[in-house]
């Protein structure tokens, strides 16, 4: 009978980025030593390799995408170079046959996760290698690829980087605003038009003094919709900022505007 031993020298993320330089990998860095009959094998290896979540025994990734369910081995095999024994390889890595990437979220929600492996010689078969490797904490890092919700707290947001391109249409009411904490080194030039403001969403509470300049909103962008009854009182304004190419349409109606807050200048 044939003796097959694994031992795993090394489990962990691919230090290196996916072609295109962007974004996580989707590799995980395997190392393993294969021994038949007690002897360190040389030569080509086929083996097949699953990821498994030990609780409920379903597959999260199989190298082939084949689609096979527990217990079955991936249908396609990988090639592999073994040395005394040695073999290595990146799994995940779509550049090699019969492999393909290693989703996210096959360690989102998993906490308890093993790799299963099958060899072949092509002398004695297909056999599964015992037992399954435990997943060491290091690959979760992985699950950084999808964020959890709620993740992103304001301290984690650099000034000025939030511009219209990453703002839902509406999605910035008044009740999501401390009161006074949007400042001018909050926002980027220009980076404030109306379809990001929800009609009456911004008050006077919700701006600091002097907060608003020219540079920060888009010409003709404040419309009458945007602005709350008696929002705009004179120390909201920036002295000498507000100009005639920043008023929309009606924008002056005087239900908008505090009482005694307008003057000639």
């Amino acid at each position: 009978m044939m003796r097959l031993v694994l031992s795993i020298l090394c489990l962990g993320c691919g230090p290196t980025a996916n072609a295109g330089g962007a974004g996580v990998p989707g590799t995980i860095a395997h190392q393993g030593v294969i021994a038949v009959h007690g002897q360190r094998l040389t030569g080509q290896g086929m083996l097949r390799f699953a990821l498994l979540n030990t609780t409920t025994n379903a597959y999260l990734w199989v190298n082939d995408a084949s689609g096979v369910v527990f217990p079955n081995p991936p249908t396609n095999h990988v090639t592999l170079t073994v040395i005394n024994g040695v073999y290595n390889v990146q799994l995940g890595d779509a550049a090699i046959p019969n492999m393909t990437a290693i989703p996210p979220t096959a360690f989102t929600e998993n906490e308890s996760v093993a790799l299963r492996i099958w060899f072949d010689d092509d002398v004695n078969g297909s056999h599964l290698l015992a037992p399954d490797q435990p997943i060491t904490s290091v690959p979760f890092a992985r699950h950084s690829a999808s964020i959890n919700d709620d993740a992103i707290t304001s301290a984690k947001i650099a000034d000025g980087v939030v511009t219209n391109a990453d703002m839902a249409n509406n999605s910035i009411t008044s009740d999501k605003i401390e009161d006074e904490t949007i400042t001018a080194a909050d926002l980027s030039a220009d980076s404030v038009a109306t379809d990001q403001i929800a009609p009456s969403a911004v008050t006077t509470n919700e701006i600091a003094n002097n907060a608003v300049t020219s540079l920060k909103i888009a010409d003709g962008e404040v419309a009458i919709g945007d602005l709350a009854t008696c929002a705009v009182t004179s120390d909201k304004i920036h002295d000498g900022t507000v100009s005639e190419a920043y008023f929309g349409n009606d924008a002056d109606s005087l239900t908008k505007v505090s009482a005694g807050t307008m003057w000639s200048v």
